[in-house]
């Protein structure tokens, strides 16, 4: 009988874990670290942020995600293609580098003429 219960949460599971730390090219941990996850297939968006000690966890549908760790003051950085099964977790630690300054870009449009169809 002990078996039953442990059988049925196990067929109950839907998800697969992505977990990991990110820390800075001197191997600082990286708090705040906004980390998205988009099911390829789907477009679905999960996201975390990394605690105190740089590490983050989701639980996510399987399937083929693209994986993008953000943080201001350092490049985005990005894999695109990691796998999640069903039952499994997944780390992915990552090393995050400085950005370099980056270009603002304003953009402007200009209203079309005003044209009085009325006769």
């Amino acid at each position: 009988m002990l078996l039953g219960p442990a059988h049925i949460a196990q067929a109950q599971e839907s998800t697969g874990t992505l977990l990991g730390q990110l820390v800075d090219p001197q191997g600082g941990v990286l708090p705040g670290v906004s980390v998205t996850f988009t099911n390829i297939k789907t477009g679905r968006v999960t996201s975390a942020v990394t605690d105190g000690g740089g590490n983050y966890r989701a639980d996510v549908e399987p399937g083929t995600y693209k994986v993008a760790f953000e943080l201001s003051g350092f490049a985005r950085q990005e894999m695109p293609e990691v796998n999640v099964f069903l039952g499994r977790t997944f780390t992915i630690n990552a090393t995050i580098k400085v950005g370099n300054l980056t270009e603002a870009v304003q953009v402007t449009a200009e209203a079309a003429p005003f044209m009085d169809t009325r006769s």
